[in-house]
This record gives C-alpha cells, structure tokens and sequence, in this order.
C-alpha cells in the first residue's frame, strides 16, 4: 500500500514537472502552425494580386491589337485570303495568342491566322456581346473550338457607317502565362494549385497533370 502510495506521488511529480513544457512545445508548435498558414495566405494573395495584374496588361494589349486591326481594309472588307493573309503575318509576331480570326456578321469563320474549315461562332459569349454592346468585350476563360485549348476570348466588331456590324475580330489569348506564374509558386510537397473557369474546367495547374 505505501509502496503503491508512493509511486502515486512519484507519478504526480513527474506530471507536475512535465506539463509545463509539454504545454510550451504545444503552444510553440501551435504558433508555428499559424504562422505558416499565415505566410500561406499572404503568399497566395500575392500571387492572385499579380495575375489580376498580369491579365489587365494582357487585355488591355489585345484591345489595341484588335483595335489596330479593326482600321486594316483587309480586315474590314477584304476577301478571305487577303484578310487571312494579314492575320497571319501579325499573328507570326505576336506569340501571345493562339489564334486571331474573323467572322461576318453571323458569326461565321471568314478567315483565320491558323485553322480553317467551316466553323461559326455565333453562340459563343464573345460573338455575341460584341455583336449586343458594338464594342469591344472580354468574356469567360473558355476552351477554343478550333484547336481545343484554354483561351481568353477578347473581341472587337466591324461596323460601317450607319453603326451596323458586319465583322467581328477574336484574339484568342494564350492562357499559358497563367501556368508559368503559377510555377513561380513555391509550393509543399504533394499540394496542388489550379485556376477553374466559370463552368470548373481547369485552365491552368502547377505541377502540371500526368499525362
């Protein structure tokens, strides 16, 4: 009994002895723990910051390109190897974009830098507010019908004298900036970051997927 009374106290001690550094290591690794998640977010917030950023210089480039273009004969009522021919020729410059066309009035490919084939646009987003506001739109991430990869539809209509669209000019932008930034991205091992459209497709992903 005593014996047992003793190893009681004995155990005692030992808790009494303990907790306070148990409870030290506990709270330490707790504000650790926070001050990761912390760097965390303020990493991520930097990071949307920066693609906000990268994406207005990005539109507002592709508006002057589109609004350049808009004023070339061969785009506003050239046939459609002429107004395929300059599309070509700016787009060789121009690696931003994964493609620059042009439809009528219908939505209807004229002519295109690459691709062509019977192709209408006319239920796309950008089609249509290009063709409602009369001017120049940027719409929804979205996947590009002609080569089937992620683009940033900005487009601009043709209109003639008495205000009626006849044309309509797309730059497809190239959203392969996006997964470039996103590789600048320092992240833990085994995480994922990807950036959804509206709809949830994925755009872009760091570290890419498998294929």
């Amino acid at each position: 009994m005593l014996f047992s009374s003793l190893r009681a106290r004995l155990l005692a001690l030992i808790v009494i002895a303990v907790l306070p550094w148990v409870g030290a290591t506990a709270y330490h690794a707790w504000q650790d723990r926070q001050r990761a998640i912390n760097e965390a977010i303020n990493d991520e917030m930097q990071l949307v910051h920066d693609a906000i950023v990268q994406q207005d210089n990005t539109v507002a480039d592709a508006k002057s390109l589109l609004q350049i273009l808009s004023a070339l004969p061969e785009i506003r009522a050239g046939t459609p190897q002429a107004c395929k021919n300059r599309l070509v020729a700016v787009h060789e410059q121009l690696p931003g974009y994964t493609n620059l066309l042009v439809t009528d009035a219908h939505g209807t490919l004229l002519c295109a830098s690459k691709g062509d084939g019977q192709h209408n646009f006319g239920d796309r987003a950008w089609f249509k507010q290009a063709l409602q506001t009369g001017h120049f739109v940027v719409t929804s991430y979205l996947i590009g019908r002609i080569y089937g990869r992620p683009i940033l539809p900005a487009a601009i209509p043709i209109v003639d004298a008495r205000g009626k669209v006849q044309r309509v000019i797309l730059a497809a932008i190239d959203v392969k900036w996006i997964g470039q930034l996103l590789g600048m991205e320092h992240l833990p091992k085994g995480t994922s970051i990807s950036v959804l459209d509206s709809h949830g497709a994925v755009i872009a992903r760091q570290p890419p997927r498998p294929k």
